[in-house]
C-alpha cells in the first residue's frame, strides 16, 4: 500500500527515516474506525498498528509514533488540556487555538481531539470553540479529523449541543465506561444495557453514523465491606478512580484470586475477589470474550467504529494481552 502524505508540516523537525512520514496522512479517513487513546508514553510500542485507524495522543509531543503510525496508514491526533473554565475569555480561546495549531502542523499530527468532561455553562461557546480549531486546522490541512469526546447517553449533559457540533466534527466518541462509578456494590464498569440505552440517545439525534463506541481496557477493583452469601461485594467507600486496573493489571490479580473468575449473567463484564492487605476487593473488568459482543454492537448498529480506552492497558506479552488486541481485528475497514 503506498501512503501519500501532505507536506504543510515542519519537516526540520522530522525525525523519520522517510521525511514524507512527518507529514499528515492525505488518504481519507477510514469507513469504520479503531481508535487507541493514547495516554501513556511509549507504550505505542506493544501496539498492533496495524489493527488501528487512529491513535489519540496525549501529553507530551512524540514525533516517533508519528513515523511508525504513519508508515502503515495510521493517522495520529493530538489531545490536549482545555480549562472550560475559560470559554468566555477571548484572549484565552485565540492563544488555545493557535497553540493547538502550530503543535499538529510542527509535528505532522493528523487532526484533533477534544476531551471536555466537565459540564460547561455555554453549549454555543463551546460550538464556537470547536468550528475555530476545526478552522484553523483545516487551513493547513483540509482534511484534518475532528473528534469530540462524550458521554455515553446524548442528554444534553455538560452542555453539548449535539447537532450543532455535528456540523464540524468527523466523528463523536462516546465513552461507554465508568457507568459504575458512584456505585456502592460491585458492577460492570461497562455494561451492555448502558451502551443500548446510550446509543438510543445518538438513534435519536440522527448521530449512530458518527459514533465511535469507546470501549474500556480496564476495570475496578471494589473495596468490600461487607461481602453478600450470594457472593456480591458491598462497600461503604466513596467510589475511587485509584480503584482502576488496567487489563494487564486485572489478569495478575486474578492469579491470586479467592474465588474463580466467572462473568456476569450478560456475559457483558468479568469479575473475582480476591484479598490484598487483609482486604477483600471484587474486581470487574472486560476481556475478549465481554467485549466481542460489543464489538458486534458497532457492526450491527453501523456505528462509525469503536475507541478504547486505553490501548496500553493490554501488552501482547501474555496470551490474554494478544487475545485483547485479536478482539478487534476485521473492524477496521478503509
Amino acid at each position: 500500500m503506498i501512503i501519500t502524505v501532505l507536506a504543510v508540516s515542519a519537516l526540520s523537525q522530522c525525525v523519520c527515516e522517510d521525511m514524507s512520514l512527518c507529514s499528515p496522512l492525505k488518504t481519507p479517513m477510514a469507513k469504520t474506525e479503531v481508535v487507541a487513546f493514547a495516554p501513556r508514553e511509549d507504550a505505542w510500542k506493544g501496539y498492533n498498528l496495524s489493527s488501528l485507524t487512529t491513535i489519540m495522543k496525549f501529553g507530551t509531543v512524540d514525533t516517533e509514533v508519528v513515523c511508525e503510525a504513519h508508515k502503515v496508514g495510521v493517522r495520529v491526533v493530538l489531545n490536549t488540556d482545555f480549562d472550560n473554565t475559560q470559554l468566555g475569555n477571548e484572549t484565552y480561546l485565540a492563544a488555545f487555538i493557535e497553540d493547538t495549531r502550530k503543535t499538529v502542523k510542527e509535528n505532522g499530527y493528523d487532526g484533533y481531539n477534544f476531551d471536555i468532561e466537565h459540564d460547561t455553562t455555554g453549549s454555543a461557546q463551546l460550538t464556537s470553540l470547536v468550528e475555530r480549531t476545526a478552522a484553523a486546522l483545516r487551513a493547513d490541512n483540509p482534511i484534518a479529523q475532528i473528534s469530540f469526546d462524550t458521554t455515553i447517553s446524548a442528554n444534553n449533559p455538560g452542555g453539548y449541543d449535539y447537532v450543532a457540533l455535528n456540523k464540524t466534527l468527523d466523528f463523536y466518541i462516546p465513552m461507554g465506561y465508568d457507568m459504575c462509578w458512584g456505585s456502592h456494590t460491585a458492577e460492570a464498569n461497562s455494561p451492555m444495557s448502558g451502551l443500548l440505552s446510550g446509543l438510543e440517545k445518538y438513534d435519536q439525534l440522527g448521530l449512530l453514523s458518527k459514533v465511535v463506541l469507546g470501549l474500556p481496557w480496564y476495570g475496578y477493583a471494589f473495596p468490600c465491606s461487607s461481602p453478600s452469601p450470594s457472593g456480591g461485594c458491598h462497600t461503604d467507600q466513596t467510589f475511587s478512580g485509584a480503584w482502576s486496573h488496567t487489563f494487564d493489571g486485572a489478569v495478575q490479580l486474578e492469579q491470586n484470586a479467592t474465588t474463580p473468575g466467572a462473568y456476569t449473567p450478560a456475559k457483558d463484564a468479568r469479575f473475582f475477589s480476591y484479598t490484598q492487605g487483609g482486604q477483600l476487593y471484587q474486581m470487574y473488568y472486560d476481556d475478549a470474550v465481554t467485549l466481542a459482543p460489543k464489538y458486534e454492537l458497532v457492526k450491527s448498529k453501523n456505528l462509525r467504529g469503536t475507541a478504547f480506552w486505553y490501548a496500553g492497558c493490554a501488552t501482547t506479552g501474555t496470551p490474554q494481552g494478544v487475545a485483547m488486541w485479536r478482539a478487534i481485528e476485521g473492524i477496521k475497514q478503509v
